[in-house]
């Protein structure tokens, strides 16, 4: 026959046995769990992720268009001069400073202007406008040939922002 101490290390052992069983299986219950909780997890920041994406897209949408509003509010100003007249402005040393405003913001659109030859003419012509007037009278041909020619490039510019602003919304 069995010792006591041995009958007792037996029944120890086997509602030892039996907690382990219990707890392994909650365990495996539990992290069942967890793992559907990580699953709705990841949905959730895959959702956001996408909600992210769409904004983020939004907003380059949105600073695109107030950049092409910009850009057309400034070739306006250029399509709707009268290059003889603003020549004649120009050599009776009259104040061009929204022609010179216009031509300057412009140059900062090379992103909406991707013609180079256009934004060559742009900043060429930016520059004819800064030089000393002695020096632009003995040029004023080239200008009014580089105003007409930019005039013409930038109403196929115009066309196309507001193409695009139309298609937006």
């Amino acid at each position: 026959m069995d010792s006591p101490i041995t009958l007792t290390i037996s029944i120890a052992l086997v509602v030892l046995t039996g907690g382990l069983v219990y707890f392994t299986r909650e365990l495996v219950r539990q992290t069942g769990k967890l793992a559907q909780h990580t699953e709705a997890l990841a949905k959730i920041t895959h959702q956001l992720v996408l909600i992210e994406k769409r904004r983020d897209y939004q907003h380059g949408l949105e600073r695109r268009r107030i950049r092409i509003e910009g850009a057309l509010d400034h070739a306006g100003v250029w399509c709707t001069l009268n290059p003889e007249a603003f020549i004649q402005r120009v050599l009776a040393q009259e104040s061009i400073g929204s022609e010179k405003t216009a031509i300057h913001e412009l140059s900062l659109f090379s992103d909406l202007i991707d013609d180079p030859e256009c934004m060559s003419r742009i900043n060429k012509i930016r520059k004819m406008l800064d030089i000393p007037y002695a020096a632009l009278r003995e040029d004023i041909s080239s200008l009014r040939y580089d105003v007409i020619k930019l005039q013409g490039e930038l109403g196929g510019y115009v066309y196309k922002w507001r193409a695009e602003l139309t298609s937006q919304t």
